[in-house]
């Protein structure tokens, strides 16, 4: 997979979000070839994608380990977002995050679109995928499980997953 070519899952489409789609986004002024869904975009993303158009107004290239706005293949309707919290740590190790509007909820895609973003990952050779929710989110908590995270800690609320993808390199 190319990293600007988009990661394509059987119902889904993982697009990387450009610093001129991320503007777009922030602003809520759509063209039409973004084709959002009614109740996109989610406000969660909204600071994510300041913090990426700041990085790539410094030339960092963050590819893979970028944000990504998540469509529908059937339609190219834009219903949400995953992104990396920035590329494998000196662990290994990255973050995701992931949401989708409400309209496009309980569909499976949310499996869909974090499997994608394990096999991005793993693909790039990162050591483990980290993920949190909140105790309450049962949704995000089930969404994690079923892309076989595991439950490590819970802190304040917070619980914490983690799911390691490639054998540790160190002995």
């Amino acid at each position: 997979m190319g990293h600007t070519t988009p990661h394509q899952t059987e119902r889904l489409t993982l697009h990387a979000i450009s610093a001129e789609e991320a503007a777009r986004i922030i602003a809520r002024s759509p063209i039409p070839e973004d084709n959002w869904a009614s109740d996109y975009p989610l406000e969660d993303e909204i600071d994510p994608l300041k913090g990426l158009i700041k990085r790539t107004k410094t030339g960092y290239e963050p590819h893979p380990f970028t944000m990504y706005r998540i469509s529908e293949r059937a339609t190219g309707q834009a219903i949400g977002g995953l992104g990396f919290f920035g590329p494998p740590d000196e662990y290994g190790h990255v973050e995701v995050g992931f949401g989708l509007v409400e309209s496009a909820r309980n569909k499976g895609y949310a499996t869909e679109a974090l499997q994608a973003a394990v096999e991005i990952a793993s693909a790039e050779g990162a050591y483990a995928i980290l993920a949190d929710t909140t105790e309450s989110n049962r949704a995000s908590q089930g969404v994690l499980r079923k892309s076989g995270l595991a439950e490590t800690h819970r802190d304040a609320g917070t619980i914490y997953f983690k799911r390691i993808l490639n054998p540790d390199p160190m002995p």
